[in-house]
């Protein structure tokens, strides 16, 4: 679990990224990490642009260690003396980014490599060092070079997604015996998620299936922005989705991720290379960037934009509509399918659509409305009705769920049709 504090900055590194408000807000981080307490989760990433910039850093620390919620401070090394001070004296678990030499100015870089080195000498607590390569025109060897001058036993590799599965083939067999030479030591590596894994020759695989080096996959780890909107993973933190305050579970927070973006996570209609490969179809890859494939699909939308400016187009706004509500742009999907409605209200899809988007916006009781009629449109809206039931649940909403699982019971089954199939 993981929450973006800060949007303030240092350095521009290739994956920082803006937002607003700057800072979370100490009283919203506070009721955040009672959800993790109270759901028995016993750590949690404190990450941002520069963690350690936000205003307000040793209280953030402190709620955390409150509520025995132990943080583990993400940061580039560029950081204030009070905060390494209080990292040093409370002793907090680190997860140290380091990028390519060329983005550091002159100044910061030997700033950053001098606070690392305080911290590998002086530092008892977890140090974790994380990679990230941006440009796979060369082979990183300036990693190698790094860990010689700042040795550590622990470190992550995170490759910024790229659609050339050339050269992504060329880096992960440069990179596999790397880390497996770096394990064989007693080093302990992993490959974070981006790397589709049929960029991996099978023998290179192997031998880190054998040591037990970890290669992401897009699977939900869940963090909050600071306006409180919830993202699957630090990739997809562009398409921020529902309002954490929705949940009082973290384990409903990754369910809900799990069902929000199934849809999108097998969407191969833009890698037509995907759906005929032997590792997709043995269901041990889920293809490229689950973020690529969100950006891939806005274009889409943009596209659909475009033809619905020109010309009044239902199929077109509809599908727009559906798309901007798979990306979590539910403002947007809103616009959409409120003129789609008018239109043609007599389309349960639009209403469906519609009432999912206005829940994850917080306006519940519209939602119920759409999902109502929605349910009325259709031959059988007893699913419908066990979709808002469910929503209902997991929100909290416990009696309003049972309500209407027994509103459900009493429905009739609907009319079959001459096939005796009942129509959908």
């Amino acid at each position: 679990m993981e929450v973006f504090t800060t949007y303030r900055k240092r350095v521009d590194f290739p994956d920082t990224i803006d937002g607003s408000p700057e800072d979370i807000d100490v009283s919203d981080f506070g009721k955040y990490i009672d959800m993790l307490a109270a759901s028995k989760i016993g750590s949690c990433f404190l990450r941002g642009n520069e963690t350690t910039l936000h205003p307000r850093f040793e209280k953030l620390v402190t709620l955390c260690q409150r509520k025995k919620v132990t943080p583990v401070i993400e940061t580039c090394g560029l950081m204030p003396e009070e905060c390494s001070a209080l990292i040093t004296e409370r002793q907090l678990p680190m997860r140290w980014r380091v990028y390519h030499p060329d983005f550091y100015p002159d100044e910061e870089r030997g700033e950053m490599t001098r606070a690392l080195d305080h911290f590998l000498a002086e530092h008892r607590a977890e140090m974790h060092l994380a990679f990230t390569i941006d440009r796979l025109d060369e082979e990183p060897t300036w990693i190698i070079r790094f860990m010689e001058q700042h040795p550590c036993q622990a470190f992550t590799v995170r490759v910024l997604y790229s659609d050339d599965m050339e050269a992504l083939r060329n880096l992960t067999k440069w990179l596999s015996s790397q880390v497996v030479d770096f394990a064989e030591h007693g080093g302990r590596a992993v490959i974070d998620c981006g790397i589709p894994l049929c960029a991996f020759a099978n023998d290179d695989y192997g031998r880190m299936a054998k040591l037990g080096i970890p290669v992401g996959s897009c699977q939900p780890r869940p963090g909050i922005l600071p306006n409180m909107r919830l993202y699957h993973c630090d990739r997809m933190t562009a398409f921020p989705a529902a309002n954490a305050s929705m949940f009082k579970r973290f384990q409903n927070v990754r369910e809900y991720f799990y069902k929000r973006y199934n849809g999108l996570q097998w969407d191969f209609r833009f890698f037509e290379e995907c759906p005929e490969c032997p590792a997709l179809r043995l269901n041990t890859c889920q293809g490229h960037c689950l973020a690529e494939k969100g950006r891939r699909l806005l274009k889409e939308a943009e596209r659909l934009r475009d033809i619905v400016a020109e010309e009044a187009n239902q199929e077109a706004l509809v599908d727009m509509g559906t798309i901007l509500y798979e990306l979590s742009q539910f403002a947007q999907a809103v616009e959409c399918m409120t003129e789609a409605r008018r239109v043609d209200p007599a389309d349960p899809h639009v209403h469906m659509i519609l009432a999912r988007c206005l829940w994850e916006l917080g306006k519940l009781a519209d939602a119920e409305e759409e999902f109502r009629k929605a349910a009325r449109l259709l031959p059988d809206g007893r699913e419908v009705l066990a979709e808002l039931g469910s929503r209902f649940e997991e929100s909290g909403k416990l009696f309003k769920a049972r309500r209407l699982v027994e509103e459900i019971k009493r429905m009739p089954p609907p009319e079959s049709d001459q096939t005796g199939e009942t129509p959908q």
